[in-house]
This record gives structure tokens, sequence and C-alpha cells, in this order.
């Protein structure tokens, strides 16, 4: 999954910045005394390095993204598609290009017999052809159409019998009295120029046609039509508008796999190629140029696919068959159908249960939807984590050091990360297509925000240098829980419904929080006197409601607090500008 491995990016900046802020902080804290520079063993050198270890660690962050594509595999569920790998949704997000097998996927597996072609009359097909069925203990789905026309039954004629290759294109029958059956694709099996010929001219009609062949003599060619898959048009189209591009790659006829594709509305399927000759080694000349594969092997299949991705294209690859086993495992994800075959559906990090291709759209919406909500998330919580580094860097210079414990942060992780961070993670956006750095983009933005906090928690402590102003270690933490909600602010933009009220409920549940504990939230020295957890549990029912850190607010303190609440977004508008981060 990029979306861990970028995550796991994140962690590890993160664990490379901890350990020396950690140390500053701890011998910043120890190196102290009551006014005097001297080693003294306080209670903050524990607090306070734990104060930057708690915060920069993006607790949550891992569980919170887990939670996010649970939901949506749930969702999916619903819709018939089983998820078989929780990236799977992510992996899938981020295709630009699907591959997809004609018969299974563009049609359904269901042929209809439309008529034979009589070549030659030296074979009786009401003779042969219930022999030639009849000899085989497995139907596809071509011999189940040829049964309904012709019948099959078992014969003591049979000598030997050839299933079905993918590398011969056809199946055969040895009779005892030396007769030799054949049905196969037309060009492995006619024997004369004119008779292929023919039967192309057929295929252009989006026929599948295929040839029978007795004892070296071309006798019939047998015309099957493809039911086209329910919505198939509309599916495409979709795909289409997402700006994912279509390749079809089947084993049938190039000409009957490009009509069929134009049928459906493939883009672009005028651009074919027979692979019948076309060696591995040229695949990647000539893998962008074409729309429609035909005549493709098994390992011409997956070369393809290699090829794209080789490329740098993230490729999805639609399959059924015992043959596309290796494609699919080749591809950057891969889509079973239920019908298929049992190695397809193991293999595969998607199985449509119902066989319905019209559901992968809702696949990939979901999947851009889950990423898009999981970044901006992932945001929220680097935040914290930028924030509380570059203020214990700040803090150094400080005659005692960091000025805030793990408290101080609380409002924000609270409401912010967890409550609004959570609906963000599962809003119903509009699916856009993943095609950013999202690690540099978060990391700068992230910054930005985390410089934001930093310079909202030193306001009061600047002022505090040059005026009369003994609250200040309580708007500390009340300027970071304000700097908090402009950059939610930020992050839910633009607005909608939805977003609109995440924001709203975030401004709510801030206010609700300051005003209903301001003691446990301002003031960092109240709970310390706790000796447990009843204690604190009864210190927290005191506070409940106690304004008394507000009425304590001089005059000063209140017009600083107007003040910064009135500029914090001009504050943050140049910050962003300086940073130049486009939305």
């Amino acid at each position: 999954s990029q979306l861990m491995l970028d995550i796991y990016k994140f962690i590890k900046i993160l664990l490379f910045l901890i350990v020396p802020i950690v140390f500053l902080t701890w011998i910043k804290t120890f190196y102290l005394g009551d006014g005097e520079h001297h080693w003294v063993w306080t209670y903050a050198a524990l607090t306070k390095p734990a104060t930057v270890l708690v915060g920069m660690i993006p607790i949550g962050m891992i569980l919170l993204t887990s939670i996010t594509l649970s939901k949506s595999i749930i969702a999916l569920y619903k819709k018939k598609t089983m998820v078989q790998e929780l990236y799977a949704i992510e992996n899938l997000s981020r295709i630009d290009t699907i591959c997809l097998d004609k018969t299974g996927t563009l049609t359904t597996q269901n042929f209809t017999f439309e008529r034979a072609e009589i070549i030659s009359n030296s074979a009786n097909l009401e003779e042969i052809m219930p022999i030639f069925i009849g000899a085989f203990s497995f139907y596809n789905p071509t011999l189940e159409a040829l049964k309904k026309e012709f019948g099959g039954e078992s014969s003591e004629l049979i000598k030997e019998v050839e299933p079905f290759s993918s590398e011969k294109k056809c199946s055969r029958v040895l009779l005892k009295d030396a007769r030799q059956i054949i049905l196969g694709a037309p060009e492995y099996v006619l024997k004369t120029p004119k008779n292929i010929k023919k039967a192309q001219e057929l295929s252009k009609d989006g026929y599948r046609v295929l040839a029978l062949n007795v004892s070296d003599e071309d006798i019939a060619l047998f015309l099957l039509k493809d039911e086209k898959r329910k919505n198939v048009n509309e599916t495409l189209e979709y795909f289409d508008s997402l700006g994912v591009d279509i390749k079809i790659i089947s084993g049938d006829n190039a000409l009957t796999v490009k009509q069929i594709a134009g049928e459906c509305g493939v883009k672009n399927a005028d651009k074919y190629i027979s692979m019948e000759n076309v060696e591995l080694a040229q695949i990647e000349e000539i893998c962008d140029q074409y729309t429609v594969f035909a005549r493709t092997s098994p390992e011409q299949k997956q070369e393809i696919i290699r090829c794209l991705e080789r490329k740098g294209h993230k490729v999805a690859y639609v399959g059924d068959g015992v043959n596309d086993t290796q494609s699919l495992r080749q591809a950057d994800c891969s889509i079973a159908l239920a019908s298929g075959a049992s190695s397809t559906k193991a293999v595969s990090d998607v199985v449509l249960l119902d066989d319905d291709f019209s559901h992968l759209p809702s696949v990939l919406q979901e999947g851009r939807k889950v990423v898009n909500n999981i970044e901006r998330t992932v945001l929220l919580f680097l935040t914290k984590s930028f924030f509380i580094g570059l203020f214990s860097l700040v803090s150094f210079f400080f005659p005692k050091g960091l000025p805030i414990e793990i408290e101080a942060i609380y409002v924000y992780e609270f409401v912010v990360i967890t409550f609004c961070g959570l609906l963000l993670s599962l809003q119903n956006n509009k699916p856009e297509a993943i095609n950013h750095d999202f690690v540099k983009i978060t990391l700068k933005k992230s910054v930005m925000y985390g410089l934001f906090m930093t310079l909202s928690a030193l306001v009061p402590i600047i002022f505090d240098l040059f005026l009369d102003m003994p609250s200040a270690i309580y708007l500390v933490p009340l300027f970071i829980s304000i700097a908090g909600i402009f950059i939610l602010l930020d992050v839910v933009r633009p607005f909608n419904k939805y977003t609109l009220m995440v924001f709203l409920l975030g401004i709510a549940g801030s206010i609700l929080f300051l005003l209903a504990l301001p003691n446990v939230f301002l003031n960092p020295e109240y709970l310390k006197s706790a000796s447990g957890a009843a204690s604190q549990m009864n210190l927290i029912k005191k506070a409940f409601f106690d304004l008394s850190i507000y009425r304590g607010l001089n005059v000063i303190e209140i017009v600083i607090t107007l003040v910064f609440t009135a500029c914090c977004y001009p504050l943050f508008f140049g910050l962003d500008k300086l940073f130049s981060i486009k939305k």
C-alpha cells in the first residue's frame, strides 16, 4: 500500500526528530534550579520530556486509517463486492489503466449459436459434432453453446482427447478409425487462405468464429454471438470520465475483439494488434500504442501488464480464467469474478460476488474518497507532532524550559483530531484522482500548521515578558486551541454541507471543553495533586464549569486574547502565502 508506505515515512521522520528534541528538553529541564543553573532532579524532568514524546507520536493515525478502510470494505460488501485485502481499495483508487478480458468482462460467458457456414460436405456435422462434444467431461461456455445446437454423447469411437490449449488455440479429438477432429481458432485450424479470409470477414461483424477441420480438410465455420454485460457501456464511460485508460487483452480473434470493444464504448478500439507472432521482448515498445491486444498467450498478458507498470502506470487487471492467474498476480490491483476459477479468486484483491462488472466504479470511487479523506486526517495528526517539536525547540531558549505539558493540546487532540478527523475520514466526498505528491505536500502543510500553532502559543509568553500577565500560563493552551480551530477551517475548505457541519461541531466542541473543564485543560498543575484515579475524578467533578480561570484574567490578558482571535486568520493566511501551498 502506497498510503502505508507514506505513513511509515512520516513516522520515520518523526522518530528521527523525537530523539534529539526529547534529549534537549530533558537536558534543559534537568539543568534548572530555583533561578540558578545547576543539576537538580525534579518532577518536571520526567513530565516535560514525556510531553514531547507523547505529543510528537501521532497516536491513533494508523488505527484511524484502518477504521476508515474497514468502513469502506463493509460498504462495498453490501454492493456485492468483496475486498480481500484491507489496502486493495487504496491500490485500486490509484490506477490509471485497467486491463480487461473480453469474455467474462465486456461480455458474459454466455454464447448464442448463430449459424454454421459449411465449407465442405465431406463430413456430416450431425454425426461428427455430437461425438466431438461428448468427448469432453468439462464444458466451457463455447462447448455449452455448441451442445445446445448439436447435442453431445460419449462414443466408443474416441481414442484420444486433447482439451483446448491457449498455445494451440484449439481442441482435438482422435477417433479409432484414424479420423482427427479439430475445433478452434480459424487461423490455427483452417488449411486454405481463402477460408481463413472468409473467417476474418465474418469476425468483423463481431462474431466469435470457430473453425472445424476433419482429417486435414476444412469442413465448417461456426458463428457464435457474445452477450454483452449489462451497463458495460456506462461503466467504461465512467472510467473514461475519471481519466482511466482501458485496454482489452483477449485470446480471441483481433477483428472480433475490436468490434465488440467498439460496441461496448472502448475508446480507440480501432487501435488493435494480433499477438501471434509478437515476441515478449517487443511488448514494451507497443504496450502504449494499442488499445486491443488479441490472440494473446498467458505469458503475453502478464508481460503487457509488467511493461505498463515499468512505464509508470498503475494497472488493474480483471480476469476469471485459470490463464489469468499470472496476470492477476502481476497487476497492482487484481479483480476476479466469483464465477471464475478458484485460483483467480485466491490471488485477487477484489472479487465481484455477482460477476457484475458495473460494480467496479463503486470500488474506484470509494477508494479515491477514502484515500483523500485519510490524507486530510493524517495532516491533522502531523500538525500536532510538528507543533510539539517546534515549540519544544523554541522553549529550549526559555529560562524555565518548556512551559506546557500534554494537557495543553488535549482540546485540539480530542476535538479536532479525534472527533472532527474521524468525521472527515468518513466523508462522502468527490472521488478526485490521486496524482499528487502526498508526502511532500503533507509535510509542507503540516510544518506550516505546526509553525502557526507555535507562533500562537508564543504570543502570551512574549507579551508576558513586557506586560503584567499572571495568567499567561493559562493563555498558552487557550491560544493553541484557538489556533486548532483555524487549522480545521483550512482543512475542511471548500465548504459543503458536511464539512460546514464538521467545522461547526469542532467550534462547539472546543468551546464546550474550554468552558466545562477549564482547570483540566488550561491549568497544567491542577491534576498533579491527585493521588490516584479516584482523586483525579473528584478534581474533575469540582472543575466542572468552574470559570475562575477566566474571571481571573486581567484587562490586558482579555484584550490580547480578543486581538489574537481577530488577527489569527490573517496570520494564518500570511504563513500560507509564505509557504506557497496550493489548496
